[in-house]
């Protein structure tokens, strides 16, 4: 099943304000929040502190907690791959690794006796068949991508479905991050220019990221990178129904012959089976008929994206409009 989640990172902002969010998101039915302990410089004391409460307040909100580690972060708490304990203590669920200890400890770090998932960097190349023969716990392994907080830096659509495709094939759970658009929005270093995974992703309506996203159907959990989406961004994520590949169309003004066409406003991955394509625009000259007319993504379509069939519109077309 496919889940939503957001980030939140607490060292930016009051309790008051990161547990509303998190408090918000948990009604609106989000499952994970994303941290980052890498900007953390507080004492490993404060850290314990400050974090087993943030956990207690996800836990009641119904959220599971993942945090973005590395073997320097392991080093300042007092942890190793051998001894999670101090991760089981603050209560965290996932253990999300930017970095690598070594083949021996990268598999040893699942079979910790807490139950903890660890989750590797799923926009790099990881080997997990190796470390599976190593001795590594499957059932406590997941990916997450990266997110890129500086324009033109995020991941290409060809890069990325290479990956994912790649540890969804695994049998591997994915997540990948979209961005709001909302103001002030902050993520765990200073540079605000979004966080998105994809790059073609960044500015686009964050709910259009998430159907495309969806109708790629390569990741299982879709989290906001930066912080804080507006309720509107919330409440729009979570009425999408996950199990569906969804286009949002609405009229436009009618060509010189009077055909209507539909100009898409909320993403139609991939409708035209040649483009994951924005828009349906009617096009002038042929009564009745309808133009498929892409206008923000020139990528090649998701795996399994070839035409019109299978897909889903959902708001009605305008009249006369029956052949979608």
């Amino acid at each position: 099943m496919k889940s939503l989640g957001i980030s939140v990172y607490p060292e930016h902002t009051t309790k008051d304000a990161a547990y509303a969010y998190m408090r918000r998101a948990g009604e609106l039915g989000f499952k994970r929040v994303f941290t980052c302990f890498l900007s953390v410089t507080e004492s490993k004391e404060d850290l314990v502190r400050n974090f087993s409460e943030f956990c207690q307040v996800a836990h009641e909100a119904g959220l599971t907690v993942s945090a973005d580690t590395n073997p320097e972060v392991f080093k300042h708490i007092g942890a190793t791959p051998y001894d999670l304990s101090i991760f089981h203590e603050i209560g965290l669920d996932i253990i999300r690794l930017d970095g690598h200890f070594g083949s021996a400890e990268d598999a040893a770090i699942t079979r910790n006796p807490y139950g903890i998932k660890i989750e590797y960097n799923a926009s790099g190349m990881i080997a997990f068949d190796n470390l599976i023969e190593c001795g590594a716990d499957e059932e406590n392994m997941c990916f997450c991508s990266n997110f890129f907080p500086q324009r033109h830096t995020g991941m290409g659509m060809e890069r990325y479905i290479e990956l994912t495709s790649r540890y969804k094939k695994g049998g591997f759970r994915v997540a990948s991050f979209v961005s709001s658009n909302a103001q002030n929005t902050f993520g765990p270093w200073p540079v605000y220019e979004g966080l998105p995974t994809l790059e073609m992703h960044r500015g686009l309506p964050i709910d259009l990221q998430a159907r495309h996203l969806l109708a790629m159907n390569l990741c299982q959990d879709i989290m906001i990178g930066n912080c804080y989406a507006d309720d509107e961004e919330l409440v729009t994520l979570s009425n999408m129904d996950m199990t569906k590949i969804t286009v949002r169309v609405e009229p436009v003004a009618a060509g010189l012959d009077g055909s209507v066409g539909l100009a898409g406003s909320a993403g139609s991955a991939g409708l035209d089976g040649s483009a994951a394509s924005v828009g349906l625009a009617g096009s002038s000259g042929l009564v009745g008929s309808v133009g498929l007319v892409g206008s923000v993504i020139d990528e090649p379509p998701p795996p399994g994206i070839t035409g019109l069939v299978g897909s889903v519109i959902d708001e009605p077309p305008p009249p006369g409009i029956t052949g979608l």
